[in-house]
């Protein structure tokens, strides 16, 4: 029998919509039949999801196992995630036949109040999945599905590329501040800390491995996948200034203390985005986020970063 899953863009562009309705569906994945349609004309469905990730399949014969298919279609939404941060990004999934639909679920992890469970950052807000978008995105895919092959995390080959992929992920399932920032600092410490010098590890040496590779004048909120909405205001921030704060913060969480620094924190009355916690978890998503980039662009600096001994010896 016909069945299709179904995984919902929640923002996709005007210009998105528009080339899909005038060209058509777009592949997304070779190794499975994943493409980028118009979503079902159900109920209460299609105007709130126009555009979704999908997988059709003979229910009697699929070309994976069932959890398999909803696997590489939450692969293809992280690609886009990475390219294009947006709210929600892998939450809304259904399956269904031509029947009924059997299933339409928000993911359980973020069934929390709504007051308590965006984890959209300010700076992403006006963010939006364009076709360009959507083209990189898939360029990302070989890389991205081997480094996201369902493996053991502990014996996983891509070890340390895999779990920062995986906090990626976490840091907008987490929703309560400041646990995003937790988790894309674990991130970051899962790429760049040595795996065999104790070190070679800890927020100096990851700060330094970090301006290594971007630059110490590297200037988060001038990444070319950033753009602050124009009614927002962000000072500038370079990595030689806040790398090892970065990870300041995160320590503060991990034991339970205090702030570093009360004066990190908004003033009262003030927009959250104006303090410089907020901008520390800022930054730390987008340092991860072009990181992750950076080697699913390149497989030379994949090979190194998934080899322990090649990653120290290129830093």
């Amino acid at each position: 029998m016909p069945e299709s899953q179904y995984l919902f863009l929640t923002q996709p562009a005007r210009e998105l919509v528009t080339a899909i309705d005038q060209r058509g569906r777009i592949q997304c994945n070779a190794i499975l039949p994943i493409w980028l349609k118009r979503t079902p004309n159900l109920e209460g469905i299609q105007n709130r999801f126009p555009i979704a990730l999908s997988c059709e399949y003979d229910s009697a014969n699929p070309p994976v196992p069932f959890n398999g298919i909803r696997h590489h279609l939450e692969v293809v939404a992280l690609a886009l995630q990475l390219v294009k941060p947006v709210d929600e990004y892998s939450d809304y999934w259904l399956r269904f036949d031509d029947n009924a639909v059997r299933i339409l679920e928000r993911s359980a992890t973020l069934a929390l109040p709504e007051s308590l469970s965006d984890p959209n950052l300010a700076y992403q807000l006006h963010n939006a999945t364009s076709p360009e978008d959507v083209r990189r995105a898939v360029d990302l895919l070989p890389l991205l599905s081997r480094a996201m092959e369902s493996a053991g995390s502990w014996t996983h080959p891509c070890g340390s590329i895999h779990r920062a992929l995986v906090f990626f992920g976490q840091g907008y399932s987490v929703g309560l501040e400041p646990l995003p920032q937790l988790c894309w600092a674990a991130g970051l410490d899962s790429l760049y800390a040595s795996k065999i010098n104790r070190r070679l590890q800890g927020a100096q040496e990851i700060s330094r491995r970090l301006q290594t590779v971007f630059g110490r004048d590297f200037e988060p909120y001038n990444a070319p996948t950033v753009e602050v909405p124009g009614n927002q205001v962000r000072p500038i921030r370079r990595l030689h200034d806040i790398g090892e704060h970065i990870f300041w913060l995160r320590n503060a969480c991990i034991h339970g203390g205090p702030i570093p620094d009360a004066a990190w924190l908004s003033a009262a009355n003030a927009p959250p985005e104006s303090g410089y916690a907020y901008q520390l978890m800022e930054c730390t998503e987008i340092l991860l986020r072009e990181s992750l980039l950076l080697l699913l662009d390149d497989q030379a600096m994949f090979d190194v970063f998934v080899d322990v001994n090649r990653l120290d010896a290129h830093f």
